[in-house]
């Protein structure tokens, strides 16, 4: 809105745009610096070139920097699109009417063992054996 149409609303009408306006900057998203966008085109060749097949073993891409500088943003971000492309690409739902999910976000911690990442893993899909058992258990 311009400055004269703000100038023109009534009291609760301006309460109600100050406030959507409000939450519009609380959530803009992440911005399109050349760090995340090169962060990201390496994201999508990795992707790209990282065709999961049976017998082969899946790679993995970890981000490292300092506290506070939108890792988990950035990745946030770029799993947010990805999810978004597969989801365009296959549908919604499965063949069998599965809803499909084709990112899930574990979080970790920098000491995690293969257990407590499979762990995590079947806690994220509400798995009935998460609570207990052995790291080949849960695997």
């Amino acid at each position: 809105m311009t400055s004269k149409q703000i100038a023109a609303l009534g009291e609760a009408a301006r309460l109600e745009y100050d406030h959507l306006r409000s939450v519009w900057h609380a959530n803009l998203g992440p911005l399109k610096t050349p760090q995340l966008e090169a962060l990201h085109e390496d994201l999508w060749d990795i992707i790209a070139s990282n065709q999961q097949d049976g017998d082969k073993a899946k790679g993995a891409v970890a981000v490292d920097a300092f506290p506070g500088l939108g890792k988990t943003t950035a990745v946030l971000d770029f799993a947010l699109k990805y999810h978004q492309k597969e989801i365009a690409r296959a549908g919604a739902f499965t063949a069998s009417g599965h809803e499909r999910w084709p990112v899930c976000r574990v979080g970790l911690t920098s000491n995690i063992g293969m257990k407590d990442f499979n762990r995590a893993l079947l806690e994220f899909f509400a798995h009935p054996g998460r609570k207990s058992g052995t790291a080949a258990l849960f695997v």
